[in-house]
Parts: structure tokens; C-alpha cells; sequence
């Protein structure tokens, strides 16, 4: 198959505009989110000063605020997208058109092209094994370190908004996980399409050790996929740190439950020490009194003998 150098110039101006429009679609958003959660807050708090305390509006309003400035806070500390998740995304879309613009020297008919896809019969497969090997580490570490964000926030929206709003952060955050994986798959596999189709227009190319680096490259990406999605997926991480979230939220609850019932108990003795101290000082007072009464009266009835 004769492929024209003219085609790729011709594709350039379809090709450009796609990415831009994937990382504008994909990543804008995560870079756009503080920014407008600030400004809707900024709003908020302005228009909150505005209103009468203690009205219904004003302490819905005033629920929303803290809502939405926890949710803030969540996403400046865990944020969806960093510059080097910008940079690990580039490297993926330069590696599928790196494979792409080789497939494409590799088919062309001038000489000049052709000498860049010399390879020897045994090793005309190698550049799949690279290029698989290549997108895999560079969306692996993307994925892991934002699978460690996206669970750290939905743990944080949980422990101070509920678990009603910890709901909706993993719904998102989990859609976003899903188009990540979807997108890497659909990379990786046009990746070893199309190197596979270089490798096998290469001169003189073995076929059987063309499908040998299909297969190791097709293994080896399909164990990366699975072992990120087991040891770093939100539905594998999640749930247990949830549920010991929950038992420690729980523990902490019987110990305070424990605490307020000793100082309901410490409360109800001191208060009734009072009413037992008075009855105390009337007995002793009555003792004394009686002890008084008794040495006035053998005083007043010892000299009568000796008269």
C-alpha cells in the first residue's frame, strides 16, 4: 500500500484540531472547576451578607455556602487534573502519532522515508513492543497517582458532608475514571494496529516474529489495564477504606456516647451532694446541742450530796 507524504499534510489540519478538542473536553473542565466554584462562592457570600439572620433564606444559604466551600477545599487538596496529568496525556496522544507517522513512512514509496523503517527481519516488530510498553507507563502514571486523589476526595466530601454527597463525588469521579480507561484501551489498540501493519509492510518482515511482538505487546497491555483496574480502580480501593471510615466512625461514637454517659452520672451526684451535706450539719448540729443540754444538767445536780 502507497502512502503519499501529501497525506499526512493533508490530515494535519483534521488531526489538530481533534486532540485540542479532546484535552478541551476532558481536561478544560478539571482545570475550570475551582475556578467557578470560587466565583459561585465569592456570589454566594456576597449576596449572604445581604440577607436577614435567622430567615429561612438566609440559613438555607448559608448551608449551601459551607457546603459548597468543603467541596472547595476538596478540590484544592485533591485536585482532578495536575500539569503533569497534562504532560503523561501528551505523551500518550505523541506516542499513537509517533506509530502512526511511522506506519505511514513505513508504507510510503519514497526512498527517504523508507530508510527510516530499515529494520531487520527479527527485530521489524520491535517498535511494537516499545510503543505499547511506552503508552502503558506514561497513562500508568497518570492513572495511579489521580486513583489516589479522586478516593482521597470522596473519603474527605464523606467525613465532612455526608454520605449522600460522598455519593455523587464517586459518581463523577468514577464516570471520569471510566472515559480514562476507555480512551487508553482505544489508544493502546490503535497503537498496536497500526504498528502491527508497519511491521508487516517492513522488507523482507517474518510474519510468525511479527505476530510474536503482537502478541507479547497485546499481553502486555492487557495486563497493565487489569492490574490498574484491580489494585488502583475506585470499586476495588473504595469500599474498604469506606467501610473502616465507618468503623472507626462508629468507635468514636460509642466512645463519646461512653464519655457523655460519665458525665451525666458525674453531674447527677454532684447535684445531689447538696441535699445531703444540710441534713449532715442538722445532725451534728443536734448532737452538739444535746451533748450541751446533757453537761448542763450533771452540773446543775453533782454538788447536791456534799451540801
Amino acid at each position: 500500500m502507497a502512502v503519499d507524504v501529501d497525506v499526512l499534510k493533508d490530515l494535519i489540519p483534521y488531526v489538530v484540531p481533534a486532540v485540542i478538542a479532546f484535552f478541551g473536553v476532558t481536561l478544560g473542565p478539571a482545570f475550570l472547576t475551582t475556578r467557578r466554584v470560587r466565583q459561585d462562592l465569592a456570589s454566594d457570600t456576597e449576596l449572604l451578607g445581604r440577607l436577614q439572620p435567622g430567615t429561612k433564606e438566609h440559613t438555607e444559604l448559608a448551608a449551601a455556602v459551607q457546603s459548597r466551600t468543603l467541596h472547595l477545599v476538596s478540590m484544592i487538596h485533591f485536585p482532578a487534573a495536575t500539569k503533569l496529568d497534562v504532560l503523561a496525556w501528551l505523551g500518550v496522544i505523541a506516542w499513537s502519532l509517533t506509530a502512526t507517522a511511522w506506519w505511514m513512512a513505513s508504507a510510503s514509496t519514497q526512498p527517504v522515508l523508507r530508510i527510516l523503517t530499515g529494520l531487520d527481519p527479527l527485530t521489524a516488530g520491535f517498535p511494537m513492543w516499545i510503543g505499547v510498553a511506552s503508552i502503558l507507563t506514561t497513562w500508568l502514571g497518570f492513572q495511579h497517582s489521580w486513583s489516589r486523589r479522586a478516593v482521597s476526595r470522596v473519603r474527605y466530601v464523606r467525613a465532612h458532608l455526608g454520605e449522600a454527597e460522598a455519593l455523587e463525588t464517586w459518581r463523577s469521579l468514577r464516570l471520569a475514571e471510566k472515559w480514562s480507561f476507555s480512551v487508553a484501551v482505544c489508544l493502546v489498540g490503535y497503537t498496536l494496529v497500526v504498528l502491527t501493519a508497519a511491521a508487516s509492510s517492513t522488507p523482507d518482515a517474518v510474519p510468525g516474529f511479527v505476530a510474536a511482538w503482537g502478541v507479547v505487546a497485546a499481553a502486555l497491555s492487557v495486563l497493565g489495564f487489569v492490574i490498574t483496574y484491580t489494585r488502583h480502580g475506585m470499586n476495588n480501593v473504595l469500599p474498604p477504606l469506606l467501610k473502616d471510615d465507618v468503623a472507626v466512625d462508629e468507635a468514636r461514637a460509642a466512645e463519646e456516647s461512653e464519655e457523655a454517659a460519665r458525665q451525666r452520672r458525674v453531674t447527677a451526684e454532684a447535684t445531689q451532694r447538696p441535699v445531703a451535706w444540710p441534713r449532715l450539719s442538722a445532725l451534728l448540729v443536734g448532737m452538739v446541742m444535746l451533748g450541751r443540754r446533757g453537761g448542763q444538767g450533771r452540773g446543775a445536780t453533782g454538788p447536791g450530796p456534799g451540801s
